[in-house]
């Protein structure tokens, strides 16, 4: 369900499963808001944001990871529907190798995955701002490639 304008970027009813998760997930909000705007849409009843930027939106979702701390993980699915085959295997992991940051893996659904995790003590507006800009962009190239080589 999309938030009216009113709503965006207001503390949405949502249960988080400790301080550490919500403190982030507010520090995340203002970030993205001022980095994106109206491009960031919070996910009402969850701890996310669907970020559209690149081809396909970004999912940024801020986790609980023990009593006390939190992470914000970074993912955009890529290619969807591409059948596995081992040639595509090796090609994501080659091209883990040639990535500077972030992982392409597959999801429970079999659709690969290109996502990175941001531990919350080092999240600040310049490292998300880079972090998620690079991820689309990279994401993107991936994608292209693998539609090119694989479809």
């Amino acid at each position: 369900m999309r938030l009216t304008s009113r709503q965006r970027y207001r503390r949405v009813v949502m249960q988080f499963e400790q301080q550490a998760q919500e403190d982030l997930y507010a520090r995340v909000a203002t970030y993205l808001r001022q980095a994106f705007g109206e491009l960031a849409e919070p996910l009402e009843d969850e701890t996310a944001f669907r970020l559209a930027l690149g081809r396909v939106p970004l999912l940024i979702t801020v986790d609980a990871n023990g009593p006390e701390r939190a992470s914000v993980l970074m993912m955009r699915r890529l290619a969807i529907g591409l059948p596995i085959t081992p040639d595509l295997a090796t090609f994501l992991l080659r091209k883990n190798h040639e990535v500077p940051f972030g992982a392409l893996m597959l999801d429970d659904e079999q659709n690969i995955v290109f996502r990175h995790i941001l531990l919350g003590e080092s999240v600040n507006k310049e490292a998300l701002f880079m972090l998620v800009r690079l991820l689309a962009c990279y994401a993107d190239e991936i994608e292209d490639e693998l539609n090119m080589r694989f479809r």
